[in-house]
């Protein structure tokens, strides 16, 4: 009991509420909710991060056909997920001083690549489908009502719900997979 109290204090000291329930599931409750911007490419994600970063001035500045060449050929590398993911971070941290921390799909399950980054002041979330193809940037709703793609690298809140983000796709795909392996044995 006293270690379920310590849990819910601590996580409710920020500006966000967190309820566990100890049954291996967890609801949160979050006055800003994360989620993911559904993309078809990297481009498109890399416009959509850069169209919401409320840190720069330029916020509306469109890539160049370099860049977008650059992120055209990085993509081309699904087939080698690490080099890809390497590319990408390097490049995007070179182009538009932020690091991306990629959110893939390794070893039956999701994980936030967070080792290896370029000491930026900021940083952004994209997350990747199982087969490496782009899903999508992160974003929350700001204050003001705007979507925050690039956060400060010293923003505890957002790495707290990134994290528990995660938590909620590997569980959600821990119950499809149980989902799925019961109505194969059903119709078996």
């Amino acid at each position: 009991m006293i270690l379920s109290l310590q849990i819910y204090l601590w996580l409710h000291s920020g500006k966000y509420f967190y309820l566990f329930l100890f049954s291996n599931e967890f609801h949160d409750f979050r006055t800003v909710p994360v989620d993911v911007f559904p993309s078809l490419n990297i481009n498109d994600a890399i416009r959509f991060i850069l169209n919401n970063n409320i840190n720069q001035t330029l916020n509306n500045e469109p890539l160049t056909v370099y860049q977008e060449e650059i992120f055209e050929i990085i993509e081309q590398l699904r087939e080698y997920p690490q080099k890809m993911f390497m590319y990408l971070r390097k490049n995007f941290a070179k182009q538009f001083d932020i690091d991306l921390y990629i959110i893939t799909f390794d070893n039956e399950k999701f994980s936030l690549i967070t080792e290896n980054n370029y000491g930026k002041q900021n940083k952004a979330f994209l997350l990747f489908n199982e087969d490496n193809t782009v899903c999508g940037p992160l974003y929350t709703i700001s204050t003001n009502g705007n979507h925050e793609t690039v956060f400060s690298v010293n923003d505890i809140d957002i790495d707290m719900d990134v994290y528990l983000y995660v938590a909620q796709l590997n569980y959600r795909s821990k119950i499809f997979i149980q989902i799925f392996y019961v109505k194969i044995l059903l119709f078996a």
